[in-house]
């Protein structure tokens, strides 16, 4: 891409799916744009055309935008890394990325299982002795089992 938004120069990649459909459009083999009038002129705003078809399909509070922030957020909840999630997305810095990329509940609840199944279905059974688990246990007790020597982090707030 020759007129990125902070004016340098840079390469996007396309995976299979996008060439395969670029290379299904019609009229292709006569014209390079993507987005073109009917006569092969370059087309500079889709935003019409956008809205036309969000309507017709019944998306409303829709931005072209908001596909940016699909595209990280989808790339970040399937394991990609920030580092390449902000290279894709042409980011200067980590701090813009992680504004693009939303976790969705689904997935934030996912995260925390891990830990659960990390722990193991049988964890209260391999407390140590020295630690009765009941009604009147210490938390920082089992806190201490849990991660020795580490302990909790207090709330910010």
């Amino acid at each position: 891409m020759r007129d990125s938004k902070n004016g340098e120069s840079r390469t996007v990649e396309l995976n299979q799916k996008v060439v395969e459909t670029l290379g299904q459009l019609e009229g292709r083999s006569r014209n390079l744009l993507v987005f073109s009038s009917r006569h092969g002129e370059p087309f500079y705003g889709i935003r019409d055309s956008l809205h036309a078809a969000c309507r017709k399909a019944g998306i409303t509070d829709f931005r072209f935008h908001d596909l940016r922030h699909t595209f990280a957020s989808h790339l970040v909840m399937n394991g990609v890394d920030l580092t390449t999630v902000k290279e894709l997305l042409g980011h200067k810095t980590l701090v813009m990325t992680l504004r693009y990329s939303h976790l969705s509940q689904g997935h934030k609840k996912r995260a925390v299982e891990i830990v659960g199944s990390v722990l193991g279905g049988h964890f209260l059974a391999t407390l140590p002795e020295r630690v009765a688990v009941g009604q009147d246990t210490p938390i920082t007790q089992v806190i201490d089992f849990i991660v020795p020597g580490a302990g909790v982090e207090p709330a910010r707030g």
